[in-house]
Parts: structure tokens; C-alpha cells; sequence
């Protein structure tokens, strides 16, 4: 038999106390063996979408090619290690959005607060994902 310690000492278990010490350890340990079994870890690289994000998204009237676009923009950020990069509209392009598409999506997730926009004359705009 096992003991236990009753008011600071060592004492014998009775019979019940030791048939359910010897359950509550049976079940502790059945469980323990299923907990201990990791998921293995994703090899490949994802990115994030934060709760401000996703509610200024969903919330506010923008278009489809827009939700799309951000998706790819938080993409290129996560690429890009969250710094501010330039896109090329040829690469949005081959996806399917043509020049004026890019334009009217970037001003709308620049009015909605996801993204900064900063525009120079002839030159590739530079996008932050705020």
C-alpha cells in the first residue's frame, strides 16, 4: 500500500482511498500519453491576418477585386518582412487585374485604412500594410 500525508506525516491508505488513487493515476496517465502526441509543424510559409484587419475588410463596401488584392498584398508584406515594397502592375496583371482595377483597389483599401499608398510620378507605387 501507498501513503498519503495526513496533518504534516506519513500514513497508510485505507483500501478505497488506494483503489481510487490507483484510478485517478490510471486516468491521469491515459491522458497524458494522448496529449503528449505533437502536430507536426507546416512546412510551408503562411501569413497573418490581424482582428483590425479582417473587420475593416468585412466591414465596409469593398469591392471583390479589392479583398483579393489585399490578400496578395499582405502576402508580398509577409514576403517583404512587413517593410514597404513596390508592386508592379505586371505581375497583378497576370493574376487577372488590369491597370484600372489596381488603381480603384488600392484607393479603396487605402480609404478603408488596411494600406498607405505612397504614389510617385511614373514610378511604381509604394504600398505599406498597415
Amino acid at each position: 500500500m501507498s501513503k498519503k500525508i495526513r496533518d504534516g506525516k506519513f500514513v497508510e491508505r485505507t483500501a478505497e482511498e488506494e483503489v481510487e488513487f490507483q484510478r485517478l493515476k490510471a486516468k491521469h496517465y491515459a491522458n497524458v500519453g494522448m496529449a503528449s502526441k505533437k502536430k507536426s509543424k507546416s512546412k510551408e510559409a503562411f501569413t497573418k491576418i490581424y482582428d483590425s484587419q479582417f473587420e475593416k475588410l468585412m466591414s465596409v463596401e469593398v469591392s471583390a477585386s479589392a479583398k483579393t488584392m489585399f490578400i496578395a498584398l499582405i502576402y508580398q508584406s509577409f514576403k517583404q518582412w512587413d517593410k514597404p515594397f513596390q508592386i508592379s502592375t505586371d505581375s497583378f496583371a497576370k493574376n487577372g487585374f488590369s491597370p484600372a482595377t489596381q488603381r480603384r483597389a488600392l484607393t479603396q483599401l487605402e480609404k478603408v485604412g488596411l494600406i498607405s499608398v505612397g504614389r510617385k510620378h511614373r514610378d511604381q507605387p509604394t504600398i505599406t500594410v498597415l
